[in-house]
């Protein structure tokens, strides 16, 4: 990966990270009620299925969240979350 790349990847976490601050009111783990999560760099591609709607058949991008203190996790559809960072804030046009 170049450099540019590697930039822009590190430009989307960090937005990534802010969304999920203003998004999720309690950041805490619904498992443990620890506050210790990891969002990994890179995106995964599920496997392909015929009946997704969403990606045409090819899979879909999903973002792993884990909890650093019981390694509970959650996938976030990568689609769904850029859509809605996309959005202005309530009461911004």
């Amino acid at each position: 990966m170049g450099n540019d790349a590697e930039a822009r990847l590190q430009y989307d976490m960090d937005a990534l990270i802010d969304w999920l601050n203003n998004k999720w009111d309690d950041l805490s783990c619904p498992n443990c009620k620890g506050n210790n999560w990891k969002i990994q760099k890179q995106m995964f591609l599920t496997a392909e299925s015929s009946h997704s709607i969403e990606s045409n058949g090819n899979g879909i991008y999903i973002i792993p969240v884990s909890c650093e203190d019981c390694a509970c996790m959650m996938l976030l559809n990568k689609r769904i979350v850029m859509e809605q960072m996309m959005l202005p804030e309530e009461g911004e046009e």
